[in-house]
């Protein structure tokens, strides 16, 4: 438990937290101020026992979630100056993980289902067009933040209302292409896990891959 850890654990954490809410103007479920400092607790007991996890996961986290790994990498930096201990990047992975769950207002979800669908819908859009994505791009960002919650509304069953179905109808004639594309990722979903798109997640999706394909490298 929290209460039984030193106080030193705490502050770190709180300086994690602190740290990514300030720089990216984002409000984290509190539940993060235990998970957090339970994990780095344990982790650096585990370090001082010669072990150190590998993170299976950290290609994919380091390229989808770049904000909350890039805060994990900093996590790192706090950790060896109060510390002394010095992590693998794994580390810096697995913290952004607890950040992202924070962020998805979740009880740990499965960040690997989470990343799973993310990259699915982004093969559909890429082999659909035969396009490259521009990685460094605000649209990009914007499409990835978007995933990660479409993602997490897959998982757990939500949807959005559907208010604006008339601008479905009307860009659904001006962008058929990305629309067409919408259709092929919405059988995906619908097949593997058993969501149906409402029509407002369609438009959305269909404005975001509008945008993005428009700014892809063919």
């Amino acid at each position: 438990m929290v209460s039984d850890l030193s106080q030193e654990y705490i502050l770190l954490t709180r300086k994690i937290i602190s740290t990514f809410e300030k720089e990216y103007n984002k409000k984290l479920n509190e539940i993060i101020y235990v998970s957090l400092t339970e994990h780095i607790h344990g982790a650096i007991e585990r370090y001082h026992q010669g072990i150190q996890v590998k993170n299976p996961l950290l290609m994919e986290i380091k390229r989808l979630f770049a904000d909350e790994y890039e805060i994990g990498r900093r996590a790192l930096e706090m950790i060896h100056q109060d510390f002394g201990v010095l992590f693998e990047e794994d580390e810096a992975g697995y913290i952004a993980y607890h950040i992202v769950n924070a962020e998805l207002n979740n009880d740990m979800i499965n960040i690997a289902n989470i990343t799973k669908v993310m990259q699915q819908v982004l093969s559909v859009i890429k082999y659909h067009f035969k396009v490259e994505f521009n990685e460094e791009s605000s649209t990009y960002y914007r499409f990835i933040t978007h995933l990660k919650f479409f993602a997490q509304r897959v998982f757990s069953n939500a949807v959005y209302e559907e208010e604006d179905t008339e601008l479905f109808f009307i860009l659904k004639e001006k962008y058929h292409e990305s629309y067409e594309c919408v259709l092929k990722i919405k059988e995906l979903i619908e097949h593997e896990y058993n969501y149906d798109l409402s029509l407002e997640e369609q438009l959305y999706l269909m404005i975001h891959i509008e945008r993005i394909r428009t700014k892809a490298t063919i």
